[in-house]
């Protein structure tokens, strides 16, 4: 969850901008992220899968720069 987080921001992404790519409800990701829910194993996989999306987009950028 925090290296998750951490990566989320670091992309400089909010959670309303990983809701979206994700499609999982940002309140949903709040409580993920303070640990006051668990996320399925699918949606666990959504997450990760845009946040790389979301970083081979930001590489893309700054090698075209």
């Amino acid at each position: 969850m925090k290296k998750l987080r951490q990566k989320r921001q670091m992309l400089g992404w909010t959670q309303h901008d990983l809701e979206r790519a994700a499609s999982i409800r940002r309140g949903k990701l709040a409580f993920w992220e303070t640990r006051r829910l668990e996320l399925s194993d699918a949606e666990l996989e959504r997450v990760k899968n845009a946040l790389d999306r979301r970083a081979k987009e930001v590489t893309e950028a700054l090698t075209a720069a």
